[in-house]
């Protein structure tokens, strides 16, 4: 791509977040099912997905994962003379955060596909524009997979 010429990769983009949405769910599946073992069934969660599961399902994968990227980019600019790796640590924490819905199961959860998607937020993308769309499209894949799962087992 031309420096000069800023339209979008999406081949490079594609590719990048795949690889991010690899390495976290390699992560956030084991480290979820030690969660979920750990603090038990969480009542909030199964009630969240059995209650609708196809509005749970295009929510989670559809709608979430691009709104909620903004909490990256508004991160970055709150923190604009901040280091990358601070940026890195405090977004990931408010995206977090923002998920604490009813128990800390969920923000655990999510704690570790957050440093993911604002790796590729703060490092991979050349362009803010190309660094929403690498981190927006590996929470759209992360979610896939894991909605999916959720979908098919939870309420069953």
């Amino acid at each position: 791509m031309d420096i000069a010429n800023p339209s979008l990769d999406f081949r490079r983009i594609i590719r990048l977040s795949l690889i991010c949405a690899a390495i976290a769910l390699c992560v956030s599946l084991p480290f979820g099912a030690l969660i979920h073992y750990l603090f038990g069934n969480s009542a909030a969660a199964e009630e969240q997905v059995s209650s609708n599961k196809w509005l749970f399902f295009v929510m989670s994968i559809f709608i979430a994962p691009f709104l909620e990227t903004y909490i990256i980019v508004i991160c970055n600019i709150v923190l604009e003379n901040t280091d990358k790796a601070k940026k890195l640590v405090i977004s990931s924490l408010v995206f977090a955060l923002v998920h604490f819905v009813a128990d800390i199961e969920k923000v655990l959860s999510v704690a570790i596909p957050a440093v993911v998607f604002c790796y590729g937020y703060y490092y991979l993308g050349r362009t803010r524009k190309e660094s929403y769309w690498i981190a927006a499209t590996t929470h759209f894949i992360h979610n896939l997979v894991v909605v999916s799962i959720a979908v098919i087992f939870v309420g069953n």
